[in-house]
């Protein structure tokens, strides 16, 4: 009965967990890190080091993050990579850089945008 009784508490674990996760999360150089909530669209870049944040919010719920590594020409990175609707639906990220105090947004629509607002 013990051999039962192990695999359904830990997937109740791993469940309770899983609800309970923090947003996705990247961090670059200087400890900036960039945060996104995916229920309210509310973003953040943040670092303790420079005592700084600055905030967002996207209108609505976000899907489809992911977090991304890659390299460029200024360098290695980390990405928040994420889509929500307005008009239209939309593509974002949120790029940290590992050895550069920089971040980049980005904003991209496979549709036409008749208002930028």
């Amino acid at each position: 009965m013990s051999e039962i009784r192990a695999p359904l508490l830990v997937a109740l674990t791993l469940s309770a967990l899983l609800c309970h996760a923090a947003p996705p999360a990247i961090e670059g150089a200087h400890g900036i890190a960039a945060t996104i909530d995916q229920k309210s669209g509310r973003y953040e870049v943040r670092s303790h080091e420079l005592n700084w944040t600055f905030a967002g919010q996207l209108g609505g719920s976000v899907s489809d993050v992911s977090v991304e590594h890659g390299r460029d020409r200024l360098g290695a990175y980390r990405e928040l990579r994420f889509t929500w609707r307005q008009k239209v639906p939309l593509n974002g990220s949120i790029r940290t850089y590992v050895n550069r105090a920089v971040v980049l947004f980005d904003i991209a629509s496979k549709e036409p945008i008749s208002d930028a607002a």
